[in-house]
């Protein structure tokens, strides 16, 4: 702001990349723009991408100038990273080296972000991005220098049980507090599993030797080590709900299942004597004795699969029985 004129804040476009607001200063009265005060670059198309993004994908101010949006995806993807145009990231829960964000989620494509990234100092940024599917979340597990602190599926009892998470950055408790006793902190990361032989898991580095951690090591007592246990308790938070979640979806499939395995078929009208199954359907489709049986095979066939429990067995064959 100058001395004899106000200024003030004009939207101009929105980052391609991460949706950001690209703003330039513009004279009040006079509408004049501000030579040099665009919080971003503007594209050959008349696109924009903020400086923070063009920095962590190395695009240069120069050649920016003569790239289209297009162009720019093209060459985020060559990199290595993922285009915006598969993902754009709601929220970040934890970050990586040069202070980028190593997890993030788009929740209304129901996608998960793992960053792996090496930051230059003499060269440019190299980046490797993988996308995963929340229904594909089967566990995850917390290691504190080389040792399992917490299992996914040891809070997920808790979280069915009617615990409050009050948001994917609430504080599970503190089971995901570390028991080492050493006082520096060499290694602390996130291992995050999926229902996928091929690649089963992915990683989440808050401190240790890998490129992609924010710490190469931390004292427990310090403000690093804090900044790393906070974005661990989000994480945690956020998995442990997306665990809940696919528990829940996946009972509910079971339970279909059971009430489509109890229903015995139906029986329809023949060419021959149509009028006898019509009168049994008009009475509630009484079930034959064989039909009966065939639900009851089934129901011990989801019992042996370990899809239903005995109880839930035994009341629902107790039930088909007394129909007998």
């Amino acid at each position: 702001m100058g001395l004899f004129f106000d200024y003030e804040n004009v939207k101009v476009g929105e980052c391609i990349i991460c949706g950001k607001d690209i703003t330039v200063d513009q004279e009040v009265k006079q509408k004049v723009t501000v030579n040099g005060s665009l919080t971003g670059k503007q594209l050959a198309d008349d696109c924009y991408i903020c400086d923070r993004c063009a920095q962590k994908y190395s695009l240069e101010k120069k050649e920016l100038k003569t790239m289209t949006k297009e162009k720019v995806f093209s060459s985020i993807t060559e990199r290595g990273a993922v285009s915006p145009d598969d993902f754009r990231a709601t929220k970040a829960l934890a970050w990586g080296a040069g202070g980028y964000p190593s997890f993030e989620v788009d929740e209304s494509r129901n996608l998960m972000r793992f960053t792996y990234m090496d930051i230059g100092i003499f060269s440019k940024n190299k980046f490797q991005e993988k996308l995963r599917r929340m229904d594909d979340l089967v566990d995850f597990q917390l290691f504190d220098s080389g040792s399992s602190v917490v299992e996914g599926n040891s809070l997920l009892g808790a979280a069915i049980g009617g615990a409050t998470f009050g948001g994917a950055g609430a504080i599970v408790g503190s089971g995901a507090t570390s028991k080492n006793v050493e006082s520096v902190c060499d290694a602390l990361s996130l291992r995050v599993v999926f229902d996928d032989l091929s690649e089963p898991d992915e990683y989440i580095y808050f401190i240790g030797d890998e490129k992609s951690a924010a710490y190469i090591q931390a004292k427990r007592s310090g403000d690093d080590f804090k900044d790393a246990m906070q974005s661990v308790q989000a994480c945690i938070s956020f998995l442990t709900v997306i665990l809940k979640r696919n528990e829940e979806r996946k009972n509910q499939a079971n339970m279909r299942k059971v009430m489509e395995a109890s229903q015995p078929k139906q029986v329809h009208a023949s060419v021959s004597n149509p009028a006898p199954a019509a009168a049994k359907v008009a009475k509630g489709a009484a079930a034959s004795h064989d039909e009966i049986i065939d639900a009851i095979k089934k129901l011990g066939a989801l019992y042996k699969d370990g899809v239903l429990t005995e109880e839930e067995f035994t009341t629902k064959k107790s039930e088909l029985l007394s129909r007998l």
